[in-house]
């Protein structure tokens, strides 16, 4: 083993303030901790140690190291993930990580896509007539819209109803509030005490379970299992119980929906600002001779990158935490069992040390498609290690037909007065995002059933 030494403290003293700062805002926090401390900080909170980790070897060294698993913090989001894939971890994580990545294979999406290309159309109509209405439309509401039925179909076998998305949509966010002031709490008290966040959590976590069972109930009374409800019913029914099935598709749901809806939003933001970019994709659609309903297993490039350099700048999950199970070391410092380690894809992915001009938005990084893996642990939004959302293809297969299917037909722009707030909650998002539209006609594109492959 290395020599143990001591990670760099951040004080009262320091550029970066006390630790008491990073429950207040965590993200300028670590972002100062990095510039003044480097690769990695040691927080001292009172209850316990928080290690921040910022350079790419101690990166890559934290989502190898076997005894760092899933971190406590997990269990603070019970109301919504309670015993399911995203709070578990060693051979009953294994398990359910396995049937879900069956569920979401490349057999299965191609299976669905007929379905994604008719949502995404129907998402972007919605979206264009509110701008004929209104002078402008918010495309965060139409993504969620097309995400939510892209979903749905793929986990339950059937679509949401307006109502309910819209009903889940504020549930969700509202439950992500709860959640935020869990987490900025030194020591967040258990659920069953009934304080007025644990209450306001409970109500809207039993909004969204209504619609989620209602939906599965549905399903199965009209022997309508398709998806991913399907996979399960058929391989592992037998090994889990109803109410663990039905745990596991609202974790599986809820976590790839706001992840997936907001990078598709990033990109509608980065694209809008860009029409030269927006003529450079139309025409490598173009160049595709996409044929009605083909699912196109081949690269797009300048789309791809679009959509890569968009999450670099703006990853959805924008923090990711680990326990140590047993005392370990990273480089050449001590992690102690029982600490914390935060990693953060956000800082690390706009790090000058590994990324040219990283405040830019500049797609061509990544034509090269050798840079995702040359930058595997400087470009990780969607997770890391054993933990990688195993969602990751369907979300950019869902990212592509979107974006396909409206460019093809449209300019989009930022409308004049629109109100760019970013939200850095728990999931980092543009906010309220309004487009204008602008058809175009192209007589050497296909038909709007057209759709592409992931990444």
């Amino acid at each position: 083993m290395n020599k143990e030494q001591i990670p760099p403290r951040p004080d009262k003293n320091s550029l970066a303030g006390p630790p008491s700062n990073f429950l207040k805002d965590p993200l300028n926090y670590m972002l100062k901790c990095r510039q003044e401390f480097g690769d990695l900080v040691q927080l001292d909170m009172g209850f316990g140690s928080l290690y921040l980790v910022f350079g790419a070897d101690e990166v890559a060294q934290a989502s190898k190291d076997k005894a760092l698993g899933r971190s406590a913090t997990a269990k603070l989001f019970e109301p919504l993930f309670g015993d399911s894939l995203i709070e578990n971890d060693g051979a009953q994580w294994k398990q359910q990580r396995t049937y879900l990545s069956k569920s979401i294979s490349t057999d299965r999406r191609k299976e669905m896509h007929a379905n994604y290309v008719q949502f995404a159309n129907n998402a972007i109509a919605t979206a264009k007539g509110s701008f004929e209405e209104a002078g402008y439309a918010d495309i965060q509401l139409a993504v969620y819209r097309y995400v939510s039925d892209s979903l749905a179909t793929a986990f339950f076998g059937q679509q949401m109803s307006y109502q309910d998305t819209s009903i889940i949509v504020d549930s969700w966010c509202r439950s992500l509030d709860c959640m935020s002031e869990r987490l900025s709490s030194i020591l967040p008290l258990p659920m069953y005490v009934p304080t007025p966040n644990n209450i306001k959590l409970k109500n809207q976590a039993k909004k969204i379970d209504i619609i989620l069972y209602d939906l599965i109930e549905s399903s199965l009374a009209g022997n309508n299992t398709k998806g991913c409800l399907k996979h399960i019913l058929n391989h592992v029914s037998d090994k889990i119980s109803k109410k663990q099935i039905f745990k596991e598709l609202r974790a599986a749901y809820l976590a790839a929906f706001d992840n997936t809806a907001t990078s598709i939003t990033w990109l509608m933001y980065n694209l809008a600002k860009d029409p030269t970019l927006q003529n450079k994709i139309r025409d490598e659609i173009t160049k595709l001779e996409i044929k009605d309903n083909e699912f196109l297993s081949g690269p797009m490039p300048l789309l791809e990158s679009a959509f890569n350099e968009s999450i670099r700048l703006s990853p959805p999950l924008w923090i990711v935490d680990r326990t140590a199970t047993e005392d370990t070391m990273l480089g050449k410092y001590k992690i102690p069992k029982g600490a914390t380690l935060i990693i953060s894809p956000f800082i690390t992915q706009r790090d000058p040390q590994y990324w040219r001009d990283p405040l830019k938005f500049i797609p061509d990084r990544f034509v090269d498609r050798n840079v995702i893996s040359e930058h595997r642990y400087t470009f990780f939004p969607f997770g890391i290690g054993k933990f990688k959302c195993p969602g990751v293809s369907l979300s950019v297969m869902l990212a592509k037909v979107f974006a396909v299917n409206l460019l093809k037909y449209n300019d989009i722009g930022i409308y004049p007065w629109n109100d760019n707030k970013f939200d850095r909650g728990l999931v980092y998002r543009t906010g309220e995002l309004n487009l204008t539209f602008n058809e175009i006609v192209n007589d050497n594109l296909h038909d709007k059933s057209d759709v592409c492959e992931e990444v």
